[in-house]
């Protein structure tokens, strides 16, 4: 079984700072180990651009998921080649094996079809759990799928399934909060949410540009490094009440600069009063997940999506490649 996950985390002086990632593919991972199959995991780390990086290799991605499944996983210094046949000619049923970095390959961001069915040389299967890569059509994310028989994971069913649920069939009274700083990259998704929520609440340093559009005088305000950092307790306050009674709240990227206290003050605070809402509460993007994983919080939400660009492409209504590729992708 060839599984691509995505086990793209942050590391540190060859320490994992956030395992998320990867707590959240071990069901994928168990389920097939339990029923004998041989896993091979493919991911990538960072952005190596086609070039061995010491320090984007997976070796240290092996060894944490070998702690957290409680069993040795494999890592082979390769992902395509005779040293990866080998490894996975050697293995058991039940064995896991970790190939390096497949963007150390100059052909996985170029979706060459040359490297693709090197990859697929190895399985019988695609296994494709890498919901936070599906927006790219990459080798390892859907050329692969020309080679080789392609369905979800575990994690990327639950991900389509609880995303697709918003687009097609959402519950009401339904609320979007969407944070950030850039809107230019959120115009689509917002255009999206509107034809589906009853209520929108727009955060972050992008609700500057709507407050410009209404005539308010800005200043310098998206300039000035010491001000306009956080949304005020007011706002939090306004953006609770508007949550009361929802059925379920989508949230997309934090209201302020979490990364810098006292300004992720009112990110946590609204996360707080979600948290003990009885509104479901489906939390996406990289940014927003760290910030209220870094209080504990992400963990008392109903959904955190692994995804980024993904969560926003799909809430959008774009054709991901990664899923468009599985056999299974209408009934994921």
């Amino acid at each position: 079984m060839l599984v691509r996950v995505d086990f793209n985390v942050p590391i540190k002086d060859g320490r994992i700072q956030d395992d998320t990632r990867i707590r959240e593919a071990l069901p994928t991972i168990q389920e097939l180990v339990g029923r004998g199959a041989r896993v091979i995991l493919m991911t990538h780390l960072g952005r190596p651009d086609g070039q061995v990086d010491e320090a984007a290799r997976t070796t240290p991605l092996a060894a944490r998921l070998g702690e957290l499944l409680g069993r040795p996983v494999k890592h082979v210094d390769g992902c395509v080649g005779p040293v990866v046949e080998a490894a996975v000619g050697a293995m058991r049923d039940g064995d896991i094996v970790m190939l390096e970095n497949v963007r150390f390959h100059p052909g996985e961001t170029k979706n060459d079809s040359g490297f693709a069915r090197q990859l697929a040389s190895i399985g019988d299967l695609y296994v494709n759990d890498a919901f936070g890569t599906a927006h790219r059509a990459h080798a390892s994310t859907a050329g692969i799928a020309q080679f080789l028989p392609a369905v979800a994971g575990l994690l990327m069913e639950r991900e389509i399934k609880t995303l697709g649920r918003i687009m097609t069939d959402p519950p009401h009274p339904l609320v979007a909060i969407i944070g950030g700083s850039k809107i230019s990259t959120k115009i689509g998704v917002l255009k999206s949410l509107l034809q589906r929520v009853d209520r929108l609440c727009i955060g972050g340093a992008m609700a500057c540009t709507f407050l410009k559009a209404k005539g308010l005088q800005m200043g310098r305000s998206l300039v000035e490094d010491d001000q306009l950092l956080d949304v005020g307790p007011m706002t939090v306050e306004r953006f609770l009440q508007t949550c009361d009674g929802a059925a379920a709240v989508v949230w997309n990227g934090p209201l302020g600069v979490y990364e810098v206290p006292p300004f992720d003050r009112g990110t946590d605070t609204l996360a707080e009063g979600l948290a003990g809402s009885d509104a479901e509460t489906i939390i996406g993007g990289g940014d927003l997940v760290a910030a209220l994983s870094k209080q504990h919080l992400a963990e008392r939400m109903s959904f955190v999506s692994t995804g980024g660009g993904a969560t926003l492409e799909f809430l959008e209504g774009k054709r991901l490649p990664g899923i468009a590729a599985l056999l299974d992708k209408n009934h994921a």
